[in-house]
């Protein structure tokens, strides 16, 4: 999910023609990296589980 956010600021930035197009490139683009921030803190979390259990 996150790449997808992540690749739709690109897209956003690549493609849009307005003066504006920074503002929704790095908006899609600070979604995407949350997402991703949050997968990485569950796969983190659930291996320090693992390694404890």
């Amino acid at each position: 999910m996150g790449l997808l956010w992540i690749g739709a600021g690109f897209v956003a930035l690549t493609r849009l023609h307005a003066g504006w197009h920074l503002v929704p490139a790095i908006v899609f683009v600070g979604i995407g990296v949350l997402f991703l921030r949050g997968a990485a803190a569950t796969v983190v979390r659930r291996e320090a589980r693992h390694d404890d259990g």
